[in-house]
């Protein structure tokens, strides 16, 4: 699931090429919630815009950004 637009809050998003590996824990409609690999694309202070793959393929998907961590790609 992602979260609504509302919950952006007023701080734009910041847009990053970089890409940072990250964990993101993902609350799924039909299952529990997971933590699951991802890319971070965007962020602010409240939220992140992760890629992920999921059931069915690429998602992009809006967490709140403690939900998110860096990941090692060790």
């Amino acid at each position: 699931m992602t979260l609504p637009h509302q919950a952006y809050g007023p701080r734009p998003i910041e847009w990053t090429q970089a890409r940072p590996p990250v964990w993101v824990w993902v609350q799924w409609r039909d299952r529990a919630a997971e933590r699951v690999r991802g890319y971070v694309k965007g962020y602010n202070d409240r939220v992140c815009i992760v890629a992920i793959e999921g059931p069915g393929g690429g998602w992009e998907i809006v967490v709140w950004r403690p939900a998110v961590s860096h990941r090692s790609t060790q």
